[in-house]
């Protein structure tokens, strides 16, 4: 990644920033047919394929944004809903001369709105009630084991060659006795390398899958002593990075503690008490994650753990990344959440995210600064890691591993052609 470093063409990020998408992809290849130093030439290319998702994530345009929006919330009206995107609480850019939304833009405006909630259609969320009990539990001293039976399945378009990296659980002090049950190709290779664990399988066919196994504990009082590296208190370019805002907020939260754990806590505490959560276009559109999330105060989970990961490197605290999957007895999605190094137990977990003040729950905020549910599938010890065997091609999201990644001999398949499908099958308690 570090070819981000390099500024674009002049023309091309005129263009870009107008919203002349079309004319700066003509640009791109303009300039691609030239001879080029071979990072530029990475630089365009990359910049190519992240102006063609601009336009897939932001595919709606006006009427259609306008009639998914009476649709969703009562008695909304023209006015309201322009007054709405011009308090920027409506995610849309200017695209080729025409407006553009973003795809999710009705679940942010509810999520930065929250009273909008009340004029929509929306079910009691078993999920909410599951989780809030089990933090109660937990808080009460009373903590659970869990053997899972999960999984992953990805449909391509057509029938052919080729390479799939599907996540696959790590093993650490509270994620163990990991099994494969099934996959769709009898030969495949399971990483022994945590930080973005995968099981390969390459060959031809439509669809790729993996089913396993693995044991879960809830943590509230301990810490990871199993991941050794403690060297993660220093940037890491693009999306961690110790910029003028970055510091002078790090000072501004952080003041004249001196204990790392107490540092860490503050900056939590800001973090779930400052950002709103909501859902954001693919990763690799963004050019420093933490600085945006930091400045526009709204992202997910993963862009709330890339805050958190960074303000604490910028204060001199040990801070990493977790990310898999949050995996009940209903339903399975990825989630990303931190992990901070404390002296005596280890690595202890913290979701800001699931610990949002925010979502009106101060008894998540006290519990995911140290505590951690057992709805988890882990599969990543860090973000921006290198797969095994390597790519050869860009990755569908360069931060994380939590849906796969695909490639065939010509390039790499994105998630837009292809269908991926996360599943749970058991979950039991063991103890």
């Amino acid at each position: 990644m570090e070819f981000l470093r390099f500024p674009l063409p002049e023309k091309v990020d005129e263009e870009k920033n107008r919203g002349n998408i079309s004319i700066a992809m003509k640009i791109i290849d303009y300039y691609l047919s030239m001879d080029l130093p071979n990072e530029m030439k990475k630089r365009l290319e990359y910049e190519k394929i992240r102006l063609g998702l601009i336009k897939k994530d932001y595919g709606l345009g006006e009427k259609k944004a306008l009639k998914m929006a009476f649709s969703r919330i009562e008695n909304l009206t023209k006015e309201e809903f322009y007054s709405y995107m011009e308090n920027g609480l409506i995610d849309y850019k200017v695209i080729d001369g025409k407006r553009r939304y973003f795809n999710r833009f009705i679940e942010n405006l509810i999520f930065l709105k929250p009273d909008l909630k009340l004029r929509t259609k929306v079910g009691e969320d078993r999920l909410k009630s599951l989780v809030d009990d089990s933090i109660k539990r937990i808080s009460m001293g009373e903590k659970l084991r869990y053997r899972v039976v999960a999984g992953i399945r990805v449909r391509l378009l057509k029938d052919s060659f080729y390479r799939v990296w599907l996540p696959f659980p790590v093993e650490n002090d509270f994620s163990n006795n990991v099994k494969v049950i099934k996959t769709s190709h009898t030969k495949y290779e399971i990483s022994e390398k945590m930080e973005h664990r995968t099981i390969y399988m390459e060959g031809t066919g439509r669809t790729f899958y993996v089913e396993f196994s693995y044991d879960i504990s809830e943590i509230s009082g301990e810490g990871d002593k199993s991941y050794k590296n403690l060297n993660n208190n220093q940037e890491k370019f693009p999306h961690v990075q110790f910029t003028p805002y970055i510091k002078y907020l790090a000072s501004e939260i952080v003041g004249n503690e001196n204990d790392p754990i107490l540092k860490a806590k503050k900056i939590y505490n800001w973090i779930i008490s400052h950002v709103r959560y909501t859902y954001v276009p693919e990763y690799i559109l963004f050019n420093n994650i933490s600085e945006y999330t930091a400045t526009s105060l709204r992202g997910d989970c993963g862009m709330q753990a890339l805050l958190f990961i960074t303000l604490c490197r910028a204060s001199g605290i040990n801070a990493k990344w977790q990310s898999g999957w949050f995996v009940t007895p209903y339903s399975a999605s990825p989630h990303d959440w931190a992990q901070v190094y404390h002296e005596e137990k280890g690595w202890i977990p913290v979701d800001p995210s699931f610990g949002n003040e925010f979502k009106g729950n101060t008894l998540r905020g006290d519990f995911y600064f140290g505590s951690l549910d057992g709805f988890r599938m882990v599969a990543n010890e860090d973000f921006q890691v290198d797969l095994i065997p390597e790519k050869k091609f860009f990755r569908s999201d360069p931060v994380d591993n939590q849906r796969g990644e695909v490639e065939d001999t010509e390039g790499n398949i994105y998630f837009d052609k292809r269908a991926s499908k996360i599943y749970v099958k058991k979950f039991e308690k063991i103890g």
